[in-house]
């Protein structure tokens, strides 16, 4: 026996198989009798050997059209707009037995790559906000940091600068001591009033010695171009 022989055999037996049901086994217009599927007038049996096709109906995978050659119940799933028969549904079935469309009646959805897009749009643009506001908050937490360590450092050294101020702006005193004796003029001095007055000031010996003592301390401590050198 030749391998071509094997084959039909194979499919002889295949069809059998196939062919073979039982009441209830058949599918659309087609009724079991003596172990297989047959279809009623203007119907043929489909491919699957349980279905019937109506005669007339080109539409790949349609089972019934209506008078006007427009598909009405396919093999495995109708598309409820276009009434093109698929393969797998994108979306709700519903299994509809009486009406303009029957069997398994497919109802898509609309593609979810719009959905994703927008949702990946939604996402970018809550993620700028999102880092606009804490980038925001950064620069306000340093701002305020810092402005908050200027007015410290103001409060601190404001005082120290106030006395420096006045460090630079010494008044000038006359001080008759410190002039040429032809500017004091020449004058006589009554020897009696010089002494009682002097007699007066002895009891302030001690204070008079300590404050000059203090000047010289001062005096010698200073710069030469200290402005206030004339003073003391």
């Amino acid at each position: 026996m030749g391998s071509s022989q094997l084959v039909i055999l194979l499919v002889l037996l295949i069809r059998q198989v196939y062919s073979v049901c039982q009441n209830g086994d058949c599918g659309w217009k087609a009724s079991c009798v003596n172990k297989s599927c047959e279809c009623p007038v203007n119907y043929t049996i489909y491919s699957n050997q349980y279905d019937c096709v109506q005669n007339g109906c080109t539409q790949d995978d349609c089972l019934e059209c209506d008078p006007q050659l427009e598909c009405i119940r396919c093999s495995k799933f109708i598309d409820e707009l276009t009434r093109e028969c698929l393969d797998k549904c994108v979306g709700e079935t519903k299994v509809i037995s009486d009406g303009l469309l029957q069997g398994n009646v497919c109802k898509q959805t609309e593609s979810t790559d719009s959905t994703e897009l927008i949702i990946a749009v939604a996402c970018g643009v809550a993620g700028g906000v999102i880092l606009c506001i804490v980038v925001t908050l950064i620069f306000y937490c340093h701002y305020k940091h810092t402005r908050k360590k200027i007015n410290l450092q103001q409060q601190k050294y404001k005082p120290q600068n106030m006395q420096l101020g006045n460090l630079t702006q010494i008044p000038v005193f006359d001080n008759k001591g410190f002039e040429n004796d032809v500017l004091m003029g020449s004058s006589a001095i009554d020897n009696e009033n010089y002494n009682k007055e002097l007699q007066k000031l002895m009891p302030q010996a001690p204070t008079l010695l300590a404050i000059l003592n203090n000047i010289r301390s001062r005096l010698r401590s200073m710069d030469l171009n200290d402005p206030r050198v004339p003073t003391y």
